[in-house]
This record gives C-alpha cells, structure tokens and sequence, in this order.
C-alpha cells in the first residue's frame, strides 16, 4: 500500500494516516514511512544510473523517446519525449499547438519546452516535453523535426509561441512553413512595461497609453488598426521615444502575428496566448514542488500528469455526448445535441444571442467566429432562426465534431513496415570502419534497450 500511495504522489504524512486508520494497533512513525520509501527508491534504482534509470521508465511506459549527448564524453544534452496516448490524441487534433518554455525544474538548470495543445472539449494535454542544454535556434529546430516525426502527414494550421522566444518562432519557420505563428500578446505588453513605462512622466500618461496599445491590438479590421495607430502617434507625439519601440520594434515586424485584424482570419479555435502552456508550467511546478530534482522525480511528475489528464479528456466526451443542459433545448440545437463538445454549443449559443443586434445585415457582423471558429456567426444564426430550421452539423469544423481518440486522417489498409529501414541501416553497417561500427551498434542498443544507454547526466550548473 505504501509503495501504490507513494507512486500516486500521496504524501508522507497522508500515509502513515491511512496507514494508522486501517490498522488501529499500527505504531510506525513519520519516520518508518521515510525510510520505507527510501528503501524503495534504491531498489527501484538497482545500481542504475539516473539517464538508465530514466530511459527504463520511459521504455516500460512505451513512450516516444529521442536524445543528443556530447560524443566525447557521453553526457546528454538534450532529451524529447512524448506519451503514447498523446500520440493518438495529437493525431486526433492537430491543428494548433502552443509553445513556452519554464525554468526551475530541475537541479541541471536546463529549460523544459511544454508543447501542448487542445481538445474540440476545450482541455490542454501535453505533446511533447524537450529538455534542452541551451536555448539556440538549432535546439528548437531538433526538437520541432522529432514533434514533425510524430505528427507525420498531420495539417497544422497555426503555432502559438512566447515573444520572449522569438528565437523559436524562427525555428517553427524553418520546420512547420506553411502554419501562422502568433505571438502572446501578454508577454508583449511586458516588454512594453520594461521598456517604456520609464519615458512617461506621469502614471496617467502611462495608463492612457497602455489602454491605447491595448485597443489598437484589438483593433478587428485593418481599416480600425490604421485608425487606432494614427490616434496613438497623435495623442502621445510628447512620447516620441516610446511610439517607435511599439512600432518599429513590435508592429512593423509582427503585427500579422499578434493584432486582432490578422489573427482572427485565421482557424485557431479561440486560441492566440500561450496562456495554456502558462497553466500546464503552473501545474507541474506545483507537482515537483522544487527545483532541486533529477530528470527521473521530473518524469516521474509528468507521467502522473499525462495520465490524469488523459482520463479527464476521454471523460470530456462521454459529457459532451450524454448530457443535455437545459440551455442547449432550443430548436437551433436540434441537429447538434450529442455530436459536437459541450464548449462549442457555448460558442455557438453566445453567437446566438447576439442574434438581434445583427439581425440580417453582413455588414454588422464581423464573422469573426466564423473565421477563427470555422462555425456559424451570428449573421448565419439569425438566416436559420428566421427560416425556422436548426443549424446544420456539416456546418461545423471537423475539430468540434471530435469526440473520440480516432485519428482524424486514417486509412485502415495502410501497413506499417521497418523492412526497408532496416535493410538500410544493415547496407549503412557494411559501409563503415570498425569505430563507425561500434557507434551504430551502441545506438541500436539504446533503442532496443534503452536503460543499457552509457549517457551520464548533465552537471549541475552553478548559480549565476
């Protein structure tokens, strides 16, 4: 029972509770649950070294797993891994993916990059963890071609990335051309905070203009963009030093990457912050509950997480299917009730009551919702309302009819072989001198066994 408690991340006093509660004549103490669970903790570890120990948990899980090391001594560099159940969960979703990294989670003070993204029942799970040694462009690049790996034929359609990590939006260039990468507004702001609040003489000159700033990125046209750009030149000329960072350093560059009249033509679901990753980086910290941890206490934390968030989201969607709320009975409804998520019928319904601002009149509906939602705006409710029909299900993105974990592109003939794979590697081993052999051979050994890896774990890295 202990050991079950202690994997579940019940704590040491919760226990010795339960422990005492079961069994009246129970004596341990505090103190025989530390040591039991120490006891446990060497023989999980049998002599392994942190990198084995790490590789034989990710094996025995099945998760997706790649790394980098520095040859000349064997010690990692960086590592990617990915759960099995993400891979059928980002084939069954992969339109949109947000990126950030934390820091603070581990003892070798290297960055974690969470990549995650999003259910048609409005829930974050995780795609991808990457540890890396640096922050460089060529890190981000390695670890977007193993998440392209995964996603094999998969459309993205857009990319959320930090402004503080412009470094990886250029990466995501490079590996995903075709997708829109946005920019978290929020982190914006505070680049603003830092590098102009200092020019203003005044905390209401300041306020202005950031109630200004904020306006001009919720500017929902690019006819209201250019207004709100010439009000905000006008009304702080005094100001001249801060106009020119907003807008030589932010607008010029990257408005199609941030600025409402950009951002909402685009199918994102709703989704233009990294304010999802910002979350999944809260959760964990408060999961590890200190910085001070191996890569093993890291996965063993994440697991946990992947697992429980797994179940929620399969939970997500018997709800969506099953239950009726009271609010969804009207006839507009009637086609969708059981077919689509619960979060889109909220969209929808808030659509709908905008209804008789927007009447029949184009022109005063901006169909945002119809271009970042890819479902009904208010200008096609009031069409159906008028004709008395319900809203069609076709009319719906593929996204929101997502109630499963089936992937969204299949082709059930398709068989899977390594035959030609590895009839290469074998022609590539015939090729190579007896280094170049002993190296490809001590790969192959790592994956088919990956906690016989040489890989040593990075050192600690002194505090600045």
């Amino acid at each position: 029972m202990l050991i079950d408690m202690s994997k579940s991340e019940v704590k040491p006093k919760n226990i010795l509770y339960t422990l005492q509660n079961r069994d009246i004549h129970n004596v341990s103490t505090m103190k025989t649950i530390y040591n039991a669970c120490y006891k446990y903790k060497v023989v999980e570890q049998a002599d392994r070294s942190q990198i084995q120990q790490l590789m034989s948990k990710l094996n025995e899980h099945n998760y997706i797993e790649w790394h980098q090391s520095q040859e000349d001594i064997d010690c990692i560099t960086d590592l990617f891994w990915a759960h099995r159940s993400t891979f059928e969960l980002l084939q069954a979703f992969p339109r949109v993916l947000i990126m950030d990294c934390t820091y603070k989670t581990n003892k070798y003070r290297y960055p974690l990059l969470e990549i995650v993204t999003v259910t048609s029942t409005n829930l974050t799970f995780y795609v991808g963890i990457t540890l890396f040694q640096f922050e460089c462009e060529d890190n981000y690049v390695w670890a977007l071609e193993r998440l392209k790996k995964i996603m094999e034929d998969k459309m993205l359609s857009s990319v959320i990335v930090t402004v503080r990590e412009l470094v990886l939006m250029n990466a995501i260039k490079k590996i995903f051309p075709t997708t829109i990468n946005f920019l978290c507004r929020w982190h914006i702001s505070k680049n603003i905070l830092a590098n102009c609040r200092k020019l203003f003489k005044t905390a209401k000159d300041w306020e202005d203009f950031i109630c200004s700033w904020n306006s001009l990125v919720s500017s929902c046209t690019k006819q209201q963009y250019m207004q709100n750009l010439s009000a905000i030149e006008s009304d702080f000329s005094g100001y001249q030093g801060a106009f020119d960072y907003v807008k030589h350093g932010w607008l010029d560059k990257y408005k199609e990457n941030f600025v409402a009249a950009w951002s909402n033509l685009v199918m994102h679901f709703g989704n233009v912050t990294s304010n999802r990753a910002e979350t999944t980086h809260a959760k964990l910290k408060r999961q590890l509950g200190s910085s001070l941890g191996t890569f093993v206490t890291l996965w063993d934390k994440i697991h946990v997480l992947l697992e429980l968030q797994h179940t929620e989201i399969k939970a997500s969607f018997e709800k969506s299917k099953t239950i009726v709320q009271h609010k969804f009975t009207h006839f507009l409804f009637k086609e969708l009730m059981g077919f689509i998520s619960r979060h889109t019928l909220d969209i929808i319904l808030e659509e709908s009551e905008r209804v008789d601002t927007v009447d029949l009149d184009p022109s005063a509906c901006e169909c945002i919702v119809r271009h970042m939602h890819v479902c009904p705006c208010a200008h096609e409710i009031a069409e159906y309302k008028r004709e008395g029909r319900p809203i069609p299900l076709f009319r719906l993105n593929s996204h929101w009819k997502k109630l499963d974990l089936v992937p969204s592109i299949s082709d059930g003939s398709t068989k899977l072989s390594c035959i030609v794979e590895i009839e290469m590697i074998m022609k590539r081993f015939e090729q190579m001198d007896d280094s170049g052999k002993l190296q490809l051979k001590k790969k192959l050994m790592e994956l088919v066994n990956p906690k016989s890896t040489h890989l040593v774990e990075p050192i600690v890295k002194a505090k600045a």
